[in-house]
């Protein structure tokens, strides 16, 4: 799970919005993929180029920072919550 979480968000996501503003014909070869596939790249480039992009190197800072509390933190809290050790 980590290791495709990291794998998403450290290279599929920002190869796809680099090839979305590089490559011209990205936007045609996406909209004939199977599928939901167009829309969840699509989906992908809307979130990193628009959304969660930061401006500032404090934007990045912060942006890793939540990141890192909503997989590594939250996440775990809240299946130790639902499933405790005495169960």
């Amino acid at each position: 799970w980590a290791r495709d979480e990291f794998e998403r968000e450290f290279h599929d996501d920002p190869e796809t919005a680099s090839q979305f503003l590089t490559d011209a014909k990205f936007l045609e070869r996406t909209l004939k993929l199977q599928g939901s596939q167009p829309l969840d790249i699509l989906e992908s480039v809307r979130r990193n180029l628009v959304e969660e992009r930061p401006k500032t190197f404090e934007d990045c800072v912060s942006l890793a920072r939540h990141s890192f509390a909503r997989n590594y933190t939250h996440k775990i809290q809240q299946l130790l919550f639902n499933f405790p050790a005495d169960q």
